[in-house]
């Protein structure tokens, strides 16, 4: 409701929004659309298309892309809050870190900027704190249960924005450190693998078969890892934690 309230002119857009809609639109109606000199089937060469399907379902239904964005940002706005205070009040036991975690969540400048525009971010983040909140479950309770939603949302956090990769990279490393036996370590670890990157290996076969071509093998320099970013993490860890 805050972010609805507060955006009555609509949502904020980037270059990369045109691409996205253009993805969806084609999606969504199968015409071939185009959008800086690129058609929507080029685009999704190299965009993950997670985002620009969710994006095809709300067109299909009839609903204005650009009003549309801004529910599901809203409603990804405050699923990510409650899912932040859910993890720390699984893991903490008590309700104020809980709450106050919640309520950094809220008026963090990055996690409102991102979540005023119409980006994959906040869809991204969602997956990630959902798989955050499973995966924590399982590496105290190793079993398939958990294992496999844990899974899923990987995959989907992966097919939604390449920063989902080391996320996976991550689950099969935690696999190894949980309490269980080698032969089941080895099993979980296989079936997390496979259920997770399933999402990105078909788009990737199906670029190929398609266009004769696998991904924008750029994406592995995106975004770039500079000193800048260190600087920047240490300097909001500054100042979270130590005096001025």
């Amino acid at each position: 409701m805050f972010l609805l309230v507060t955006a009555p002119w609509g949502i904020a857009i980037h270059s990369d929004t045109l691409e996205y809609i253009c993805m969806a639109k084609y999606l969504s109606t199968g015409h071939v659309f185009s959008i800086h000199g690129m058609s929507a089937p080029e685009l999704l060469r190299y965009y993950l298309p997670f985002f620009s399907f969710c994006l095809s379902v709300m067109d299909r239904w009839g609903i204005s892309l650009f009003g549309g964005i801004r529910w599901f940002n809203a409603v990804f706005f405050g699923l990510n809050i409650v899912l932040a205070g859910l993890i720390l009040i699984k893991h903490t036991k008590a309700f104020w870190p809980a709450l106050l975690g919640a309520v950094m969540m809220f008026i963090s400048p990055d996690v409102l900027k991102v979540s005023a525009a119409a980006m994959t971010e906040p869809l991204y983040i969602f997956f990630l704190l959902l798989f955050l909140l499973l995966f924590f479950d399982y590496m105290q309770r190793p079993h398939w249960a958990l294992l496999v939603p844990a899974a899923l949302a990987a995959s989907l956090a992966a097919i939604t924005r390449y920063a989902g990769i080391p996320l996976i990279c991550t689950g099969i490393a935690g696999i190894f450190l949980c309490k269980n036996t080698p032969l089941g370590k080895i099993k979980h670890a296989v079936v997390f693998s496979l259920i997770s990157l399933l999402p990105m290996a078909l788009w990737f076969c199906r670029n190929v078969l398609l266009c004769g071509v696998g991904t924008n093998v750029t994406f592995i320099f995106h975004p770039p890892i500079t000193p800048d970013y260190f600087y920047k993490s240490a300097s909001v860890f500054c100042g979270w934690f130590l005096p001025e």
